[in-house]
């Protein structure tokens, strides 16, 4: 018998989660991952088209495994589904996902659980608005300039749509002449660039993680004015001005499978071809190479090194004019091969 409740004595109420016969289960989805292994929160964005969730179920708040689930997957019909459960091959734009349970009794969750998700796919789309140099004047792409400065402006573009709206961008990346890229903001502006050509490339990120994977880019000519007169050695030719000061670029680097490749970088063939010119082909006489330090031979555009050995390797032309006054400072080309 249960001991007789006096006056000094008292007992405690104790309340445990018992089911009640009858009572519907409550579905939850508790987590979600995309195919690349990231997570997905509710109303969040992905690149990927897949998806895996997972769903758990509890009745009168105690947790129970003795279920079936049933999803529904933008407005589809119910069916049967279990936990984890996978969707792939899903296209981009708007998604939702609805899950119910149903006990071994029939008695079914009314109201089902939801998550929603936007699989964005699509890259964005990078656009240099303008580039100006140290002088404000406007240049545009394949330029020459006097200025070791520049500046420029650019935007990017999402078409990608999540509830409406455009997904937008995250941030964009810049590099110049083949370094890595790193965040950027526009206006970005390069100062103390060397003479000679140069390329700028900036990409876009998207909020869900999509690369431009075509950056858009600028090339230009840095050819600064010369302090002081040339003195021509002999009265051949004309004697260079400040504005014809010599200087040679390189215009086109191009491996042994006829790929661009960009100073700084490296390819995995043997052979490689350059073209260069000057800014001052009227009073050109001819081009000097050099490759690894070598001593600077006469050359023609384009020049052609069919085998190299692998490793690094360093290029550098000059431009002689008629009065065999030469560009000091050769332009040069570093890169490596990699078997």
């Amino acid at each position: 018998m249960p001991p007789p409740i006096g006056d000094n004595q008292s007992m405690a109420n104790q309340t445990t989660q018992v089911p009640i016969a009858g009572q519907a289960p409550d579905t939850e989805i508790v987590s979600s991952v995309d195919g690349a292994g990231r997570s997905v929160n509710n109303d969040g964005l992905t690149q990927s088209s897949s998806i895996t969730l997972m769903l758990s179920a509890s009745v009168g708040g105690a947790p129970t495994t003795d279920i079936n689930f049933e999803c529904s997957l933008d407005g589809s019909s119910f069916s049967t589904c279990a936990s984890p459960s996978i969707f792939s091959g899903l296209s981009d734009g708007a998604h939702i996902l609805e899950a119910t349970s149903i006990d071994n009794s029939g008695n079914r969750d009314s109201s089902p659980a939801s998550f929603t998700w936007t699989v964005d796919t699509v890259p964005p789309d990078t656009l240099i608005d303008s580039a100006t140099d140290g002088n404000a004047t406007t240049l545009t792409d394949g330029s020459t300039t006097e200025s070791r400065s520049i500046s420029f402006t650019f935007s990017g573009t999402d078409t990608s749509i999540e509830e409406d709206e455009e997904v937008g961008i995250n941030h964009f990346e810049c590099s110049i002449d083949g370094s890595s890229f790193s965040n950027c903001t526009s206006p970005v502006q390069y100062d103390n660039i060397s003479s000679g050509s140069h390329i700028v490339e900036i990409r876009t990120q998207d909020n869900a993680g999509n690369l431009d994977p075509s950056p858009s880019s600028f090339t230009w000519i840095v050819n600064p004015i010369q302090q002081e007169n040339n003195v021509a050695r002999n009265t051949t030719g004309p004697a260079l001005t400040p504005t014809n000061f010599p200087d040679t670029v390189i215009t086109s680097t191009t491996d042994g499978s006829n790929n661009v490749i960009d100073n700084g970088t490296n390819t995995a063939f043997a052979s490689i071809r350059f073209e260069f010119s000057t800014t001052n082909m009227d009073t050109v006489d001819h081009f000097e190479c050099s490759m690894d330090d070598s001593d600077f031979v006469t050359c023609t555009s384009p020049f052609i090194f069919p085998i190299l050995p692998e490793g690094n390797h360093a290029f550098k032309v000059r431009f002689v004019d008629v009065n065999g006054n030469m560009d000091e400072s050769p332009a040069t080309f570093v890169w490596d091969i990699i078997r």
